[in-house]
């Protein structure tokens, strides 16, 4: 389209009025998905149409202010009512869908539109993914980094980038090579000259885009020819006029109400973007169906499968539907269950059935889920399934082994499945094929082995130790005991014997299992092995061995008694199994040598090694001693019972035992214990942490043991739980609380006090440490970006207070969730208004400031000193000291001769007053005005001195 200067003038003189008159309109075209034929997203464009000369193309004005460098302002704009029409729908309760905008090569030449863009979606409260950037290919294509950089950036704050007109450049491939885009819209041209040669390159084009992990649409889409050929290759969106031209908004809704196109979904959004990666086009028979848990529905099939399935009185789409979908038949019975086993183990489920007098050999495999249902890739093959019984040399085994075995099964280590041949295990019949994630102990030693033989176990089910033992037996078979508990409550030494069936290293092995040859000796026999036995069979060496032994070894092995005891220095020599499974301890190394001060699981540690002192030096028997402490994070109120262990009449250790008294001994114990909990996550609920809080606060005025409280709360879950409903958005609930758990100490009581906000209280803990805790936390919570196969993005903001702040637990709790308020107000220090610019604390405060921490010692109510953790140049310039040399130290261990009075002003700030001072300072020998108050940082203060010699010092 030719452009005379006349129009090009016009169009530079009236751009600015153009969009502040309205002239300016955004028009919308409709993206639909190929697979089930709803709305999936919009793009939104600009057209001007002006007062004087109507109807002003793009192909006109778009050019020119590209050229002109002045693009942005269009494309802001744009952006800016693509934002808020969001933001009107959203607000009235009308469906949205995601919208893409464009951004010109030179937009990114004269600003930043990665936060201008993110800013206006976060002023208008919408969220950053219901917004799409495209970028052409040719804008990229002599990139100096300036778009790849911002490419990360948009991808940084959430939004999915597209590269428009993808092939309409000569480096197509190097561009996806080099940039990370999300997905490519493929240029009309390809289906403007629609032959073979274009199918073929656009067919690769999709698979390519696939196996890199990126969407796929196609643009230009214009007859139903396009669509068929499109849908049949897997593209995933299809955009052009077959669906709608790009009109007014109200226009481009009343095109879709008459074309019945109904919107998707925001959850169907994730799955069919999951979904869509599959590649569709191979050989192999496959096909994707929509399960509601009912009936089935034909999302795509490809020409292999549609071939191997035979019409005999219908089409083969009739035929399919029939075969799945007729609820009063076997068959359709054989497909839903497997299609429910597949939803719910998450794994490939197969199964044979005969169709027309025909095998099939038949597998579905969960692709993606939603709360209306599921989708199942399935794959079909009608070749290969020529008989269904034991291959002949797996029966001429069993003949010869069946007799002396209880069961034998034959495993296939690759694909999780267990052929039953020979079982005495109820429910199990000859023939069976069992698919699961544990395919040795399920139905065969689950629940029975000896909980002392796991670790051993779980060795020995390892399919490589498998494969590396039979290698190196020399013989093709090895053999391994165990100790299980048989039905009558005895236990059992059981052989475990893995055979290869094949000569070559192979994934299929068989497993017999058989009583060990041990247990028709007798107890004479059994010395052979006597250490063992000793361990887990009760069988003594000398038969004068007394039988309080015996029941001593019930009583810490079999009985529900929390027992444990200890040496003369308070270090744990044992417990019972209960005990252990109390806490979850997994090896001795968990507790054995340790005091309760080092498993620091007390919120006041000090009551019960009183008690323990008693015991260990004065013979006292303490009963019933109370006290709180933590375990997994919630706050449990414990009763204890501990007495003197006495050899050759000297006390060598004491022996007790505990109680959980919610759980224990109040009525209902189980039931009563929920008041505290929060049945999610299985952390404290709020009511909860407030009892912790109370205690801890306590413990701190009594012992001197300070404590920190973190505020955290996750944005994001509120989303996920709009999106994809209350189930997915508990299983989120359980990752956060899971990588909470991780992050902060052992002892660390942890609450959920409602949706996702959270509080972590930690005793005695260094704030470098806490820090550094927060820090690992929120980094692995923002790292979920899929939770249950869908799409998130989570940002994480926490307030921390520490005990010394403030006088009682309840303005510890404010103080933390008033700065966890300013941080979200915040977010990050990227968030600056525009020309904004954030100085160098250190370079370019002219007055002297400094940060700094009280140092506490054990049980002292005062600081000792203040620790520097912050220091600017001009501190440094006025003390003659470097960074290095004051951060970490304190103020009285680098300038001892200094006045102690700026300690105890300080440390006044640090509790939360503002303080205004003068003194003389031995740093600098001058007098000094300064200023101090509470800063940010939990426990620290800052302050800002300036030099006051010429002024008459006060007294």
């Amino acid at each position: 389209m030719q452009l005379d200067e006349f129009t090009k003038d016009y169009i530079l003189s009236n751009i600015d009025k153009a969009i502040s008159e309205g002239w300016i309109e955004p028009y919308f075209q409709p993206i639909i998905r190929s697979y089930t034929g709803e709305l999936c997203s919009v793009e939104i464009l600009a057209r001007w149409i002006d007062p004087e000369r109507g109807m002003i193309s793009p192909a006109l004005f778009i050019p020119v202010l590209e050229e002109n460098g002045i693009s942005y302002k269009l494309d802001l704009y744009i952006a800016t009512r693509a934002i808020t029409t969001l933001q009107y729908r959203l607000r009235h309760g009308l469906s949205t869908v995601p919208v893409s905008i464009n951004i010109s090569r030179s937009d990114f030449e004269h600003c930043d539109p990665a936060r201008i863009i993110a800013d206006a979606c976060d002023k208008h409260g919408v969220r950053h993914d219901m917004i799409a950037i495209e970028i052409t290919e040719t804008a990229i294509i002599s990139d100096n980094g300036l778009i790849k950089s911002a490419i990360e950036r948009f991808h940084k704050a959430g939004f999915e980038v597209l590269m428009d007109d993808f092939g309409s450049g000569y480096s197509s491939l190097n561009v996806l090579k080099d940039f990370d885009f999300d997905e490519i819209k493929i240029d009309m041209g390809f289906l403007r000259d629609f032959n073979e040669k274009s199918k073929t390159i656009v067919t690769m084009a999709v698979r390519m885009a696939k196996n890199l992990g990126i969407h796929t649409l196609a643009e230009g889409v214009e007859t139903k020819e396009h669509l068929d050929f499109l849908r049949g290759i897997g593209c995933e969106r299809i955009q052009g006029y077959y669906y709608g031209a790009p009109k007014a908004l109200n226009d481009a809704i009343a095109n879709l109400e008459a074309k019945n196109i109904c919107i998707e979904s925001r959850e169907s959004y994730t799955l069919y973007q999951k979904v869509g990666l599959i590649d569709v086009m191979t050989d192999t028979p496959l096909a994707l169906f929509f399960y509601d848990g009912h009936r089935f529905e034909n999302l795509f099939i490809n020409d292999a499968y549609m071939n191997e399935v035979p019409a005999y009185r219908y089409d083969t789409l009739k035929t399919i539907d029939i075969g799945m979908n007729s609820l009063d038949t076997p068959l359709s019975r054989k497909f839903r269950d497997l299609a429910d086993n597949a939803s719910k183990s998450g794994k490939k489920e197969v199964m044979t059935f005969v169709y027309f007098d025909k095998y099939f050999h038949f597998s579905f495999v969960l692709a993606g889920k939603a709360r209306k249902g599921v989708v199942l890739s399935a794959e079909l093959d009608g070749k290969v399934y020529n008989r269904i019984r034991i291959s002949e040399y797996v029966d001429k085994i069993l003949r010869n082994v069946a007799s002396i075995y209880e069961c034998i099964y034959l495993l296939d280590l690759e694909n999780k499945t267990r052929t039953v041949i020979v079982s005495n295990v109820e429910g199990e019949s000859e023939g069976d094929v069992i698919p699961s994630t544990d395919i040795f102990t399920k139905g065969v030693l689950k629940g029975r082995l000896y909980c002392d033989e796991e670790l051993k176990w779980n060795i020995f089910s390892n399919k490589e130790y498998i494969l590396d033992r039979i290698e190196q037996s020399g013989e093709g078979y090895f053999s391994d005991f165990f100790l299980v508990k048989k039905d009558d409550g005895n236990y059992v030494w059981m052989e475990m014997l893995l055979l290869s069936v094949n000569e070559k290293r192979d994934d299929k092995i068989l497993l017999c299992i058989r009583p060990a040859p041990i247990e028709s000796l007798t107890a004479e026999g059994k010395r052979d092995y006597v250490k063992r036995i000793l361990k887990y069979g009760y069988l003594t060496l000398d038969k004068e061995d007394a039988l309080e032994s015996d029941i001593w070894k019930s009583l810490v092995d079999e009985s529900n008694l929390r027992l444990f005891w200890k040496d003369k220095d308070r270090r744990f020599l044992g417990a019972s199994r209960s005990f252990r499974k109390y806490y979850g301890f997994t090896s001795d190394e968990d507790f054995i040598g340790k005091t309760d001060e080092e498993m620091g699981w007390h919120l006041n540690d000090a009551p019960f090694a009183s008690d323990e002192y008693d015991v260990l030096t004065k013979g006292e028997a303490i009963y019933n001693a109370s006290t709180i402490n933590v375990v997994d994070g919630v706050s449990h109120h414990i009763i204890a019972s501990k007495i003197p262990i006495y050899s050759d009449n000297h006390i060598v250790g004491l022996v007790g035992y505990m109680v959980d008294a919610d759980y224990d001994v109040i009525a209902d114990g189980p039931k009563r214990d929920l008041r505290f909990v929060d049945p999610v996550t299985g952390f404290m609920n709020a009511q909860g942490l407030m009892n912790t809080l109370a205690e801890l606060d306590n413990n701190y005025r009594t012992n001197g043991e300070t404590y920190t409280y973190i505020a955290l709360h996750v944005d994001g879950y509120s989303d996920v739980l709009v999106d994809y409903g209350g189930e997915v958005a508990m299983k989120l609930l359980k990752e956060i609380a899971a990588v909470i758990k991780k992050s902060f100490s052992d002892n660390a009581a942890i609450s959920r006090n409602e949706g996702a906000r959270f509080g972590i209280c930690e005793r005695n803990k260094s704030i470098d440490l806490i820090l550094n805790c927060i820090s690992e936390c929120m980094t692995l919570i923002n790292s979920i970006t899929e939770i249950d196969s869908r799409k998130c993005r989570l940002s994480v903001h926490c307030g921390t207070a520490n005990g010394l702040e403030t006088e009682g637990f309840n303005g510890i709790a404010e103080v933390a969730t008033n700065r966890l308020r300013k941080a979200r107000r915040l977010k990050n220090a990227d968030n600056l208004l525009e020309g904004e610019v954030l100085p160098d604390l250190y370079k370019d405060m002219p007055l002297p400031a400094v940060m700094v921490r009280p140092h506490m010692g054990k049980g002292d109510k005062a600081p000792k000193d203040m620790i520097f953790v912050f220091v600017n140049k001009a501190y440094c310039d006025m003390t003659g000291k470097s960074r290095e040399d004051l951060l970490g130290h304190g103020y009285l261990e680098v300038f001892p001769q200094t006045d102690k009075n700026w300690i105890d002003m300080t440390y006044k700030a640090v509790k939360g007053d503002v303080v205004h001072s003068k003194l003389y300072d031995g740093a600098t020998h001058h007098w000094l005005r300064f200023a101090a108050s509470p800063a940010d940082e939990p426990g620290t203060c800052f302050v800002i001195c300036d030099v006051c010699d010429d002024e008459k010092a006060e007294a």
